[in-house]
């Protein structure tokens, strides 16, 4: 940046103007660095809707169109990449995320990546107390761990079994979230310019795995 932007976003700072900021298109400054502050804010808008949409406030999801918001991190995001992690992407070939960008709402809350993440967190601690670990173990830590799972954590657990129609035993669930947690991208997993949003939300991907069970 030159002297005067730095000077200019220092000040509009100071005054407590954010300078990222989801309630407006970027305008802070001009050129390459308004792209960039627009990626940046595509990009925080895509991870936190896909980790833990609950970061986002409700102006958010009413002021940010999310469909450009992911169809230009999963472009931006294979840019990058594109002969290093990821296959070489075409010139001019536009990235697309299909189907409602909708989330994953149960009975008791929505469904979100982070859950996912927690709840297998909380299945390895258990194992603990299988076989002869159980005996070296704290007992006060396994009455944590169950009430843990009474909460917020065992949702996963909760839900696949609802989805199967059957209780899943932990490594079942460990298997379902570690599906989940390897969604289709496009570029890393495919040459496909196209990914629909089923396939790449881990929560959709975990509930269609629970419901496959059932058969």
């Amino acid at each position: 940046m030159s002297r005067q932007q730095a000077q200019g976003l220092h000040e509009s700072r100071s005054s407590g103007r954010p300078f990222l900021s989801f309630k407006r298109y970027p305008r802070h400054t001009g050129a390459e660095l308004r792209y960039n502050e627009l990626d940046w804010l595509n990009l925080y808008y895509s991870y936190s809707l896909q980790l833990d949409p609950e970061g986002l406030t409700e102006f958010d999801f009413t002021t940010w169109d999310t469909r450009a918001a992911f169809e230009n991190s999963l472009q931006d995001t294979w840019r990058q990449s594109a002969g290093v992690e990821m296959t070489e992407r075409p010139e001019d070939t536009p990235v697309s995320a299909t189907g409602p960008l909708s989330l994953v709402h149960t009975s008791e809350r929505p469904l979100t990546t982070r859950i996912l993440f927690e709840c297998a967190a909380v299945i390895d601690e258990l194992f603990q107390f299988e076989g002869a670990f159980m005996r070296m173990t704290d007992p006060t830590l396994r009455e944590f761990l169950h009430e843990e799972m009474g909460g917020e954590y065992g949702l996963p657990w909760r839900l696949a079994s609802v989805l199967a129609g059957r209780d899943l035993g932990g490594s079942v669930d460990l298997a379902l979230i570690d599906f989940a947690l390897n969604p289709v991208v496009p570029g890393l997993t495919s040459d496909a310019p196209s990914v629909d949003w089923r396939e790449l939300h881990p929560p959709y991907r975990f509930a269609a795995a629970a419901k496959a069970m059932a058969d």
